[in-house]
């Protein structure tokens, strides 16, 4: 008589041997896929690595500009703004008012 264990019984690293121990007693073994597909996640990889770089440079200069103030009018603008779409939270509307600042405005000064 075959004895087949309760899986909600065991806990997650019983688990994860129980399947582990199937999967090697059945000769399952992990799969490398074709190259063209490896060299694609490898590229994909590296991209992402550099963009990673990238964006920590980025958030580094903006961080260390200290000439960022708030529009004067701000609760104005925002009560204004949200008068036009009221279906909308102050932060949206401060987002929104946000996204209109040139943002090459001070870059590279």
């Amino acid at each position: 008589m075959r004895r087949y264990p309760e899986l909600n019984a065991l806990t997650s690293d019983q688990l994860v041997g129980f399947i582990e121990g199937k999967l090697v007693e059945h000769g399952i073994r992990k799969v490398i896929p074709q190259d063209d597909l490896l060299g694609y996640a490898y590229r994909l990889f590296v991209r992402s690595a550099r963009l990673k770089k990238i964006v920590e440079k980025a958030i580094e200069d903006i961080q260390d500009q200290d000439d960022l103030v708030a529009p004067v009018d701000l609760r104005e603008s925002v009560a204004e703004y949200l008068l036009q779409h009221p279906e909308l939270s102050w932060d949206a509307a401060v987002a929104a008012i946000a996204d209109e600042v040139d943002l090459d405005e001070g870059v590279g000064d």
